[in-house]
């Protein structure tokens, strides 16, 4: 199913990788316009497609390198803690190098 005549707000809807085939956003894209085409007339049938596209969906999602959230914070707090030290460090060596006299070991 071609997903690329989609209008733009939709696109932006989205995301950016909405326009990338087999993207998560992509995916969720196609999984909507699929379930569209499903007559009003089989309520049923289709609300067991959307279950059924749902569980592609995870399963594409399982698939990826993804951390949750609470992951995401504690390597973010790592990241700050070490660029903190590294500064604090190239502080010291700059501080150490002034007084030798600005002369930085080879």
């Amino acid at each position: 199913m071609d997903i690329s005549h989609e209008p733009e707000s939709i696109f932006e809807l989205y995301g950016s990788e909405a326009k990338n085939p087999g993207s998560f956003a992509a995916n969720c894209l196609l999984a909507r316009r699929l379930a569209e085409l499903v007559p009003a007339d089989a309520r049923a049938a289709r609300d067991d497609l959307v279950a059924n596209f749902r569980d592609a969906l995870r399963g594409g999602l399982r698939k990826l390198d993804l951390v949750t959230r609470e992951e995401f914070d504690v390597q973010r707090g790592v990241l700050l803690r070490t660029r903190e030290m590294v500064e604090a460090l190239e502080a010291r060596v700059a501080e150490l190098e002034e007084r030798q006299g600005g002369r930085s070991p080879k």
